[in-house]
């Protein structure tokens, strides 16, 4: 990888945009990149790591912003770099994320990082990506590298790389750890302790489940009450229950519990008999008694069904007279009902003459009423009822007449109305027509005179911006004319300045070129060739005289002054021909014009302008009002006229309807018949007929019910004459209530049924033999002996559930511990698999992180970072050696220090006493040479595991002010070796000799507005 441009903006200490050209800086192979402190060396080297890999390296990544603070606000940020690895040319441009002015109002708005990646394909630049990952993946994959290996590989940090020289094992193994990516192997050992200690979880887990399954079988002998010192004197069942391990031995459990079931059935079979022989006595005791008291229940139960048979035959009789009786009860009550129902109709006839007779109405609309209500005669009333029937249906037909004549009057009122309204609007309408009229005349007056100031106000306003933009243009001409004295002023003050800043790098100049020989013979050393004639003898050197020796830097610092003063005389003569010519053509406009007569006409034209435009300002208001009073003058007119036809219509309207109303009261009057209303003399005719109608009806149902009472009256009798009943109440009486007769067929049923049940159950054999003991004397057996005789079979039945249920447990118990027999045995054999596992994976664990069996305590990522090491140590040995004449070599070695563990340690080989000790023993110089061989041997390493990409541009870090006039000539010569193959190196140092000894520098010059680079190569200046 070579690096051909760097092109730096807003970034860091550089404001300004600065180039930096790296194949003309690298054409001897060698550079110093130097500069005071604080200028910006180091953000070069950030410039080229930010551009490469988007962030820069170390500390400052953790920095808010990396945007220059020196640079102007609206400045984008940038870096550009331009490099070549392997065949491939490419250029990278990142902006980093700053805040950059609003496009409106204030305040900033955030702007992200970018990146744009290119490459140069046949002459032209082809874009790769715009992506900032994308971009920085394919960088990334191309280089070969990280950021951290490319900072130790390409920019080498000496501060850091001697701090490794005397770090502890542990430092020494973060910083190879981040650069060789080892990762992984610490990845394996945890891999490794993860799967010992699964396989360990495992095997817990299965002893654990063996335990458990031994302590299950051990409670479960337990629960029944088998202890050692219970099983002494069973033959067999000696010894402990515990095997040589301290676990439960099942075989001797399992001996004990067939024992104890052995003994539990044998009790169980005595129990069997006890409660035999219980059961057999509770229940003949309990039969004699029960047969004794059932046959005394029997006797007492026939003494007492003896007067209900009684009873019976009484009731049998009063049952036969009430069949009879039934047959009359039909009829009976068909007569009954009928009677019931004449009497009723009776009364509702005598109701329905009540309220007729009452009606006013009736006699005035049929004033034969009283004689046919008299007579009771259903001929006539029929008669009267159709004839207020048809009345009813005429009045009712001129019920809508009636209702027509109502609205007719209605309407007749209303048009009566409506002619006084139109009359009376007609009025109003002449009145307001009389004051528009006036108001008409006057708008119009006013209205001229508005138009007339309108005109006027066009013309005052033409001159009045006359008159304003002259006194405009003399204010401008002043202005002018006041700025060009002030620039003529600053132009005499820049033309000093600039000839005594012309006159001060003259003289610098020439001091300088006077002081060059004396420079160069100052650089001599006996031996070396002249860089001017070539000769090794340098007998008269040149001195430097009596003025103090001028450096390339002050010269450079004046002529910059000298071209700053330039610019400013060029910008300020510049400013002032152009302010002299502005205010020529402002004069030239202005003319002779007095400015106090100017603005006296201004403000008369201005105060007669503000007049007329009020004035004018009611023209618009006024027009708008004479065409509203012209409007509503033609609309109140159409209202006129409009009331006055409307008033003849309504007018003749009211004649028509009153003549309407007229023949149609004669027709209304005729039906009403003295009635206030049609409507009231419907309401009469409607109770008329109501209660004439309800008079007929009665009369009707009245005479059908004595029919039918006749009739029921005549059946009855004839069938009293042929049943033996004297009189219907000889009936009722017979007739026995509803439900009796059922009740007392009932009763006669049980009191037989009764009889013939006891004495079947007299016959039965448990009756008869109780009857014998009764006859023979015998007593009765007590409660008090069967409860005693229940309670020793339930005791015995109690001991006899108890023990089978303690039977069926133990072989429970035999047949959960075969189980558990068999489950220990499944346990075993798995267990004794995951025991050698465990122990196989916990050693291999223990070896990889440096315990158990590992003599070196050395763990596996340790290990590989020792090879690593081993070869950083090889490649900076053979640097080392160049750099000290071949006396120190670097070693690594894998001793314990202690009781801390081995790998990682770090000795120095002294070959002249042929001892080896700690790095931390060497001196200022041998350390840095010893960390600067040990930075070149890593990047060594490290560019051939990243696959052997050629890295062309090398940065050396400070540090070379330590060694000594030798010690500096044989590094420099180890670093001139590294140029071999076209290989850059860049040098970064404050060290005065590196300034002599190498003529192409890349200067950091700091200033108040920023930090610039500049490109300088001795030999050219020389």
């Amino acid at each position: 990888m070579r690096i051909h441009r760097l092109e730096i903006q807003a970034f860091g200490p550089f404001a300004e945009r600065q180039h930096v050209d790296f194949d003309a800086l690298t054409e001897q192979g060698l550079f110093l990149l130097n500069g005071p402190t604080g200028a910006g060396k180091s953000s070069v080297l950030d410039a080229v790591c930010y551009a490469l890999y988007g962030s820069v390296p170390g500390a400052r990544q953790t920095a808010k912003r990396l945007r220059s603070d020196h640079a102007p606000e609206n400045l984008m940020p940038e870096v550009v770099c331009e490099f070549s690895a392997g065949s491939r040319r490419l250029e990278v441009t990142r902006n980093p994320a700053w805040q950059r002015p609003a496009k409106r109002g204030k305040g900033t708005t955030p702007e992200q990082a970018k990146t744009l990646l290119r490459e140069r394909v046949e002459g032209e630049w082809i874009t790769r990506s715009t992506r900032n990952d994308e971009a920085g993946a394919e960088l990334q994959a191309l280089l070969g590298m990280n950021r951290e290996q490319f900072t130790r590989v390409v920019m080498l940090p000496q501060g850091e790389f001697a701090a490794f020289l005397r770090a502890d094992a542990a430092t020494r193994a973060e910083l190879l750890q981040r650069l060789f990516a080892t990762d992984r192997f610490s990845t394996v050992e945890q891999l490794l302790a993860d799967y010992a200690a699964s396989a360990a979880a495992g095997r817990e887990k299965a002893e654990g489940e063996l335990d458990a399954v031994l302590a299950r079988a051990t409670e479960e002998v337990r629960r029944h009450g088998l202890e050692d010192d219970e099983c002494e004197d069973v033959p067999g069942e000696g010894g402990t229950a515990e095997n040589q391990t301290g676990q439960p031995n099942l075989i001797i459990l399992q001996d004990r519990l067939m024992s104890a079931v052995q003994r539990g059935r044998e009790r169980v079979a005595d129990l069997k008999v006890l409660r035999d022989a219980s059961v057999e006595k509770r229940s003949r005791l309990e039969g004699e008694r029960r047969d004794r008291t059932g046959y005394q229940r029997l006797l007492a139960e026939t003494e007492s069904n003896r007067k209900n048979l009684l009873v019976a035959a009484e009731l049998q009789k009063a049952i036969e007279n009430h069949r009879r009786a039934q047959v009359l009860e039909g009829p009976l009550q068909a007569r009954d009902q009928c009677g019931e129902e004449l009497r009723l109709r009776e009364d509702s006839l005598r109701s329905a003459v009540t309220r007729l007779r009452r009606n006013e109405l009736a006699d005035r609309e049929v004033p034969e009423l009283t004689e046919l209500l008299s007579d009771e005669r259903l001929e006539g009333l029929e008669t009267a009822y159709r004839r207020i029937r048809e009345e009813l249906a005429a009045t009712l037909a001129a019920q809508p007449q009636e209702r027509e004549l109502a609205a007719l009057h209605t309407r007749i009122a209303g048009a009566e109305r409506k002619v006084e309204e139109h009359a009376s609007d007609a009025w109003r309408c002449a009145g307001t027509r009389e004051e528009l009229e006036a108001e008409l005349a006057a708008g119009t007056t006013d209205l001229h005179a508005a138009e007339t100031a309108s005109a006027r106000a066009v013309g005052l306003t033409s001159e009045c911006e006359e008159v304003t933009g002259r006194l405009a243009l003399h204010s401008k001409a002043e202005t002018a004319e006041q700025s060009l004295e002030h620039l003529e002023d600053l132009h005499r003050t820049h033309t000093g300045l600039f000839l005594e800043a012309k006159e001060h790098w003259l003289e610098k100049l020439r001091l300088r070129l006077e002081q060059a020989a004396a420079e160069l013979a100052a650089g001599l050393r006996e031996g070396d060739p002249c860089p001017v004639c070539g000769g090794e003898e340098h007998p008269e050197p040149a001195t430097i005289g009596d003025h103090a020796l001028v450096s390339r830097e002050e010269e450079e610092r004046a002529r910059t002054d000298q071209e700053h003063a330039e610019q400013r005389l060029r910008e300020t003569s510049k400013a002032r021909d152009a302010a002299a010519l502005e205010a020529a053509g402002l004069r030239a406009r202005v003319g002779s014009l007095d400015p106090e007569d100017a603005r006296e006409t201004l403000r008369g034209l201005q105060q007669e302008l503000a007049e007329t435009e009020l004035s004018a300002s009611r023209l618009p208001a006024l027009s708008a009002k004479k065409l509203e009073l012209e409007r509503r003058l033609t609309e109140l007119e159409a209202r006129r006229q409009e009331l006055v036809r409307s008033e003849a219509r309504e007018s003749s309207l009211i004649a028509a309807l009153r003549e309407q109303a007229a023949a149609l009261t004669l027709r209304v009057d005729a039906v009403r018949a003295g009635y206030s209303s049609v409507e009231e003399r419907v309401a009469a005719l409607r109770q008329v007929e109501e209660g004439i109608g309800a008079v007929c009806s009665a009369i009707s149902r009245r005479d059908h019910a004595q029919e039918s009472f006749a009739t029921a009256e005549t059946a009855l009798q004839t069938r009293l004459a042929d049943s033996g009943f004297v009189r219907d109440q000889a009936v009722r009486d017979a007739l026995l209530p509803h439900g009796r007769a059922a009740e007392a067929e009932r009763t006669i049923r049980e009191a037989e049924s009764t009889a013939h049940r006891i004495e079947l159950e007299l016959q039965r054999p448990e009756n008869l033999s109780a009857a014998a003991l009764d006859r023979e004397g015998h007593a009765v057996p007590r409660i008090e002996d069967i409860d005693a005789a229940a309670r020793s079979e339930e005791d015995a039945l109690t001991k006899l559930e108890r023990a089978v249920l303690d039977v069926g447990l133990l072989e429970q118990s035999v047949v959960q511990l075969a189980s558990y027999a068999d489950r220990v045995k499944i346990l075993e054999e798995r267990l004794e698999p995951l025991r050698r596992a465990h122990q196989l994976a916990k050693s291999v664990a223990d070896t990889a992180r440096g315990n158990g069996e590992n003599l070196y305590k050395m763990s596996l990522a340790t290990y590989v970072l020792a090879a690593r090491l081993e070869q950083v140590a090889d490649a900076a040995t053979e640097r080392l050696q160049q750099m000290s004449d071949g006396r120190y070599a670097l070693v690594h070695s894998d001793a314990k220090s202690g009781n801390k563990k081995s790998g990682l340690g770090l000795h120095v080989t002294d070959n002249w006493t042929g001892t080896s000790r700690d790095t931390a023993t060497l001196s200022g110089g041998e350390s840095f040479m010893a960390s600067l061989a040990l930075a070149l041997g890593l990047a060594d390493v490290v560019q051939q595991e990243s696959g052997g990409l050629d890295i062309e541009t090398l940065f050396v870090d400070e540090g070379f002010g330590s060694l000594d006039e030798q010690s500096l000539e044989q590094v420099m010569d180890a670093l001139e070796n590294l140029r071999d193959g076209g290989r850059v190196v860049g040098l970064v140092s404050h060290v005065p000799e590196l300034k002599q000894r190498i003529p192409a520098q890349l200067l950091v010059l700091k200033g108040r507005t920023g930090s610039t680079l500049r490109f300088v190569d001795q030999l050219q200046r020389v």
